[in-house]
């Protein structure tokens, strides 16, 4: 297919998208269109701007603001139910325009009288497309299938189905909004927290972890801040205690005393504040509290008054270092040694093949390292057992750095610090203690490979005996291909030019012209060495 057609094909996929939305865009207007010329009230929820309700049990007015939230007017200056309004306008349009009377003339009691309507059970104003209609809500029709409704204006009366009754707000709580925070927790990117416990300052990273700023640095518990979140998120309104409120303080909420949480979630919009009071009295499950600068004191449930009450700077600390896969990482450091992975997936020490095993027993010591608690200071006893790991992640996993300190202290316990942070968590796991020292330590234990091919003959020297023919058996080949050290000495060893009489030797003569030899000595004390190798290091007895 050439790119002409292929960009022939875009355009029309493109117009044929546009043109189904815009049809699906006038579709969705014609009905509602249709549904506001059919109904009794003639409205579009769409396209209400605003709403006023008077009946015996009060009275109610809502407007919609330029982002389209709904929000209250009277009695009350507050944010509404969203969901509320909707259905109450939904409701309104759903109710089918019956047959109209028209009444005989006379006085307007004569006339309106007979259908409620002189004393109607509700006045409804409604602000559409910058016109408002008023209409009188009266008495049900004789049978009780309806009830009767007049427009302002109009003479005749219509009839509608009884339901709208059961639609009106019996008083301005039910529109008024009941939830506090708004959004989802997951778009929270910083939280000020004041409570018993101190001032918190928390702030989320760009990988998502939480980060503790106030009272000291560290990373927060993950978990932890996500249940004081979901916690705070789910404080809803149970009672509209006051409003018009001018001093807070009877209420426990006017002081610096107050508990306290100011969620941001980084955008233009700002921040939310949710503040906590006294006890409601008689109501020992619910406490006051106060959203925003609104001039509203509302009842809600103590549980998010006692999860910030409960607030510690320890108990809000990750209580583990950052977890570590083998695969996420480019290289590994401990102390001055540092092993990097190869695009294989195989590790290396400098040149030299590195012990994988090792790696993994560095990365286990990580991961299993968690504070029991935590201490401003290094703890007595980290001087001189002080040892430092780096965790370098490759690019695909973002990449950068992860350093801690680690010691194990003469308690059996467990100190590290992961660099930036503040404090000192002492736990116990890691087995730190395990960790080898030196480079050479590191190395792969592999360090002969016999081809079993490739063998003349063998010859042996067991100690205070001379060298004599040895056959080559199973076992022999076996224990030689490869050779596996139990654990690498030393990198820089320079071996004798011959065994000593107390030493135990096999003596590899390969085939070929050249007469090749590999010999592999072991001391009566387990190290070992392979000639011309620089390496010393211990092994099981040869076989």
């Amino acid at each position: 297919m050439s790119v002409r057609t292929t960009l022939v094909l875009v355009a029309l996929t493109l117009a044929m998208a546009l043109a189904i939305r815009l049809f699906d865009g006038a579709e969705a207007k014609e009905n509602g269109r249709r549904r506001a010329e059919e109904g009794a009230f003639r409205i579009d929820p769409a396209a209400v701007g605003g709403f006023s309700l008077s009946t015996a049990r009060g009275s109610v007015s809502a407007k919609r603001d330029a982002a389209g939230r709904w929000w209250l007017v009277s009695p009350v200056a507050a944010r509404a139910d969203e969901d509320a309004v909707e259905r109450f306008l939904d409701a309104l349009a759903e109710l089918p325009r019956g047959e109209a009377v028209t009444p005989p003339r006379g006085s307007e009691e004569e006339m309106f009288a007979p259908y409620g309507l002189d004393l109607p059970r509700a006045r409804l104003a409604i602000d559409m497309g910058g016109k408002t209609n008023l209409f009188t809500i009266g008495r049900r029709s004789p049978l009780g299938d309806g009830v009767y409704v007049r427009k302002a204006g109009e003479t005749a009366i219509m009839r509608t189905r009884g339901e709208i009754l059961s639609a009106l707000p019996a008083n301005a709580e039910e529109l008024r909004s009941r939830t506090l925070l708004s959004g989802e927790p997951d778009a929270i990117r910083r939280m000020d927290l004041r409570c018993r416990g101190g001032f918190f300052q928390l702030a989320r990273g760009s990988d998502g972890g939480w980060q503790m700023r106030q009272p000291f640095a560290g990373r927060a518990d993950a978990l932890k801040v996500a249940e004081l979140l979901e916690t705070l998120y789910a404080c809803k309104v149970e009672r509209f205690a006051q409003d018009r409120v001018g001093d807070f303080t009877p209420f426990g909420l006017g002081d610096e005393a107050t508990q306290t949480a100011v969620l941001g979630t980084g955008a233009a919009d700002g921040s939310e504040i949710l503040s906590f009071g006294s006890p409601v009295p008689g109501a020992g499950e619910l406490v006051y509290a106060r959203f925003q600068a609104e001039p509203c004191v509302y009842a809600v449930k103590a549980a998010a008054a006692q999860a910030l009450a409960a607030l510690a700077a320890e108990g809000l600390l990750a209580r583990e270092l950052p977890k570590a896969s083998e695969e996420e990482l480019a290289a590994v450091a401990v102390d001055a040694v540092e092993l990097s992975r190869t695009a294989e997936g195989t590790w290396r020490t400098g040149e030299a093949p590195a012990d994988r095993e090792t790696v993994q027993a560095v990365l286990a010591a990580w991961n299993g390292l968690r504070a029991g608690r935590f201490v401003p200071d290094p703890p007595d006893g980290v001087e001189g057992r002080r040892r430092t790991i780096r965790l370098k992640r490759t690019p695909t996993r973002g990449g950068g750095e992860l350093a801690a300190e680690v010691a194990e202290l003469e308690s059996g316990e467990t100190a590290f610090r992961l660099a930036g942070e503040s404090n000192w968590g002492i736990g116990n796991g890691g087995k730190v203690r395990e960790l080898p020292d030196g480079e050479a330590a590191y190395r792969a234990k592999e360090v002969f490979s016999l081809d079993a091919g490739d063998i003349a003959r063998v010859e042996r020297k067991r100690p205070g005996g001379a060298w004599e023919a040895e056959e080559a058996t199973g076992t022999l080949v076996a224990f030689l291909a490869p050779l596996r050290a139990e654990k690498i000495l030393a990198t820089d060893f320079e071996p004798p030019a011959e065994p000593g009489d107390g030493d135990e030797a096999v003596r590899i003569v390969h085939k070929g012209r050249t007469a090749l030899r590999t010999t592999l000595v072991r001391r009566s004390d387990g190290t070992g060495w392979v000639q011309g190798l620089p390496l010393l290091f211990t092994l099981p007895p040869i076989p």
